[in-house]
């Protein structure tokens, strides 16, 4: 399947502003996050929080501009909590998305309180890490024009099972590039105390992945 549902040439008004309204709201979100982290860490030089939050911004942008040329309904779609969406799902979420915050605030105070630190010579692994894992959510986005961000039937869209892309080789390519991500942070910011944060927060992932069916991402 190709994954375009429409061109974004002829997209409807509405249609962008939802766009640009969710654009913003994940520069917003990355903001949030490298403030947590900075203020929390007392300290706006450390380089390693810059190269971290400058990956991942790089990356949201270039999945943006991506998305935007193949899959630009999927952007309006993202970010909503539809009313059918799976209740386990709902219940994740809540779990899930304050562990965004929670991981970038304990780097930040191991930064402030020195309780760890990995050798800089394995950040370039952490970034290896962090590149593949992008790819494949990439890859997962493009050839999924259902790639939304909760688990539900999108009747209203025709919503299939995609056997295309990355998911020929894994069921949902999705959630194991973002449980990779996930691994990649500690490795990138150099601290022990998110080896600890960050499983549990692609644990998350990991419950969705095994519950969701073949429908989820």
């Amino acid at each position: 399947m190709s994954g375009t549902l429409s061109q974004s040439g002829g997209a409807h008004p509405s249609l962008r502003r939802t766009r640009a309204k969710q654009v913003i709201q994940g520069i917003v979100f990355i903001s949030v996050q490298a403030l947590v982290f900075f203020f929390s860490a007392g300290d706006f030089r450390w380089l390693r929080g810059w190269l971290y939050f400058g990956l991942y911004l790089t990356f949201t942008a270039t999945l943006v501009v991506v998305m935007f040329r193949v899959n630009p309904e999927l952007i309006g779609e993202r970010g909503r909590v539809k009313s059918d969406t799976k209740g386990f799902d709902k219940v994740f979420i809540m779990i899930y998305a304050p562990m965004y915050f929670i991981i970038v605030a304990v780097a930040g105070l191991d930064v402030r309180y020195h309780w760890s630190l990995m050798p800089l010579s394995l950040a370039g692994g952490g970034v290896a890490l962090f590149v593949a894992a992008g790819l494949l959510l990439a890859w997962a986005s493009v050839a999924n024009p259902f790639f939304e961000t909760t688990v539900r039937i999108q009747k209203e869209r025709g919503h299939c099972v995609i056997a295309s892309g990355p998911y020929q080789y894994v069921r949902h390519p999705g959630y194991l590039g973002g449980v990779f991500m996930e691994m990649s942070i500690p490795i990138d910011s150099g601290f022990v105390g998110d080896v600890c944060a960050c499983p549990l927060h692609g644990g998350t992932l990991h419950c969705t992945y095994t519950f969701g069916g073949p429908h989820a991402a």
